[in-house]
């Protein structure tokens, strides 16, 4: 059995690469020693597409770079597949090339999606942060709390909240 992994990966100190595991035995306790064909039975290969896999010298990776380009349209990839690699690009895999993209496009589009939420939602927490801060700043400024009191109420330390309170002053 092999299972065959695709990574992007940026770096270029770990692009182009190909990588393939398998099973070892390490005896832990007694003398009995299998054959290896007898339990040697998976191979994992990693293949890692980085920055340079599109120029790679390895046809493998560099088909896989531009086929899962997001920056290459649909087209682009039937007509690497075709000119490049000399496939015949069949209405049965133009459709998968078409969904394929699709699929991308769609993970990146909920991706971006999620991010925003999360984004607007941790802007709200520290809107609110400020707001409180802001009013506790107050209160310290008009001599109505101390800075420990002030502290205490924003869940902070004495010396961060000083600090914070200090940078507030001098605006």
């Amino acid at each position: 059995m092999v299972s065959i992994w695709i990574c992007e990966n940026t770096s270029i100190s770990r692009s182009d690469g190909i990588n393939e595991y398998r099973f070892l035995e390490k005896q832990r306790r007694g003398t009995y020693q299998e054959d290896e064909r007898n339990y040697d039975l998976m191979r994992v290969i990693v293949m890692r597409l980085g920055a340079r896999g599109e120029n790679s010298k390895d046809d493998a990776i560099r088909l896989l770079s531009k086929i899962f380009s997001v920056e290459r349209t649909a087209e682009d990839k039937k007509a690497v597949l075709s000119e490049e690699f000399h496939i015949d690009v069949t209405e049965e895999i133009s459709q998968e090339v078409s969904c394929m993209c699709n699929l991308s496009t769609g993970i990146l589009d909920r991706g971006r999606v999620e991010g925003r939420l999360e984004g607007r939602a941790e802007g709200r927490v520290e809107g609110r942060l400020e707001g409180i801060l802001e009013t506790l700043f107050g209160l310290v400024e008009d001599g109505i709390l101390s800075i420990d009191a002030a502290a205490q109420r924003a869940g902070m330390e004495p010396a961060v909240f000083e600090e914070k309170y200090k940078e507030y002053c001098k605006l």
